[in-house]
């Protein structure tokens, strides 16, 4: 899994909604440092994470996923 372009698709569509990294930590739960890791991909997040992170940037899962997994 590439976690730098996960970090990335996350960036993208916080942006796009308008939000900062601590915004979308107060409607995740998390802080906005392990937001912030996340999108630079120094964090991995669970799974929960990741759906957390897409409900709250009313996206799906695998768009945050998209790019990111190396499937043959």
């Amino acid at each position: 899994m590439d976690y730098q372009q996960l970090g990335k698709n996350i960036q993208l569509y916080r942006k796009q909604k308008g939000m900062t990294q601590a915004l979308l930590a107060e409607f995740t739960g998390y802080s906005p440092t392990y937001i912030g890791s996340l999108e630079n991909g120094r964090s991995k997040p669970s799974l929960e994470a990741v759906i957390r992170i897409a409900n709250s940037l009313d996206v799906t899962p695998d768009q945050l996923l998209h790019d990111s997994l190396n499937c043959p």
